[in-house]
């Protein structure tokens, strides 16, 4: 049984405000190749399980960490990430076990290192090493590190000269393109959203793959509410505004809880555009996205609050509890049918949260 997270990242390094103290830590190989784990013998490691006969005590774990075995470097520090087993969070142990373990080319830590890297989370922030690591694991067929490793090369290109952008922009469609190819949803919307500017007809063309894809699983929201993007924005660039199908678009990623469909959905009924205006519909809408941190839902919220008198009010707020619940139950239901699909694919899916 395969097991995938659905999060746009894998693992989720614990948050420390303990300063980035490095003075132990080792420095990164300059040459990284990703290796086989080798689990420990003693804890009676099952393949067909994945999992170990014996749970290890911390001090068993890091006993094995200190004679170099790399799956308890890691172990070690996912402990200090997490402040587990009684261990305290420390920001310097953390990289120091994940250099550790990455030095020999496990790929778990590797994928940590470089979040870390990328995010400046536990250790300063490094874009070049968090690209070499990323490209170490995209190289070893990683869909999820290609997709990381796209998401950088476009980020890397603003404030650049014109050529070093276009190489930027060059490598980041091909890395999306390789993790769109191999399946992974994150890799096929970054790449459907990045051509949204350049080029907006195959922007189209990639958001209506995904959302027929079986795979969008909780991309399905975010897709749907690029294709409404484009349906009801672009029209100066090349793509015909189709306001019934950006409306009929907003209703199905609203009701899947995406603020900026909500958005969009209040002020096409406050503005009557391509439907009857609505104030109930039109005020519920822009107070969801504005309580869901839309940023756009919030500056429009504030901008008509004192149009609503307060018996409208009252309204609003009985049919934003409709909503959620409604919402919640659309939500529900989605997981559950990816959750069926992937597991007639024999693969485990484990949401944010659990």
């Amino acid at each position: 049984m395969r097991t995938i997270l659905l999060s746009l990242f894998l693992v989720v390094i614990g948050q420390s405000n303990a300063a980035h103290a490095q003075s132990d830590v080792p420095e990164l190989m300059p040459q990284i190749t990703v290796k086989p784990a080798v689990e420990v013998k003693a804890w009676g490691f099952d393949p067909a399980t994945q999992k170990y006969a014996h749970t290890p005590s911390v001090e068993e774990i890091r006993k094995e960490a200190l004679a170099g075995n790399a799956v308890a470097q890691f172990m070690m520090s996912n402990m200090y990430a997490y402040g587990l087993h009684g261990q305290t969070v420390n920001a310097s142990e953390v990289i120091r076990f994940l250099t550790l373990s990455a030095n020999q080319g496990y790929l778990p830590a590797i994928k940590n290192l470089a979040q870390s890297y990328m995010m400046g989370s536990l250790v300063a922030k490094n874009l070049d090493k968090a690209i070499q690591l990323f490209y170490v694991a995209a190289e070893a067929g990683d869909v999820w590190s290609m997709s990381q490793l796209g998401s950088l090369y476009q980020l890397s290109g603003f404030g650049q000269s014109p050529g070093e952008r276009q190489k930027n922009w060059d490598q980041a469609i091909y890395w999306y393109t390789r993790a769109a190819d191999k399946g992974d949803v994150i890799g096929l919307y970054n790449l459907a959203n990045a051509y949204k500017a350049a080029e907006p007809a195959k922007s189209v063309d990639l958001f209506k793959r995904l959302v027929a894809s079986d795979d969008a699983g909780m991309m399905y929201a975010s897709a749907v509410e690029g294709l409404a993007d484009l349906y009801y924005s672009y029209a100066d660039q090349g793509i015909a505004q189709n306001l019934p199908e950006a409306r009929r678009l907003s209703e199905i990623a609203a009701n899947l809880d995406d603020p900026a469909a909500q958005h969009r959905l209040g002020v096409m009924y406050y503005e009557g555009e391509g439907v009857e205006r609505d104030d109930l519909k039109a005020y519920s809408w822009l107070k969801l996205s504005a309580a869901n941190n839309d940023p756009e839902g919030v500056e429009d919220y504030q901008t008509v609050s004192d149009q609503i008198t307060p018996a409208l009010m009252k309204q609003v707020d009985e049919n934003i509890s409709r909503l959620r619940e409604r919402i919640a139950a659309n939500v529900a239901e989605r997981k559950a049918r990816y959750e069926k699909i992937m597991g007639a694919k024999g693969v485990t899916v484990i949401f944010p949260g659990q």
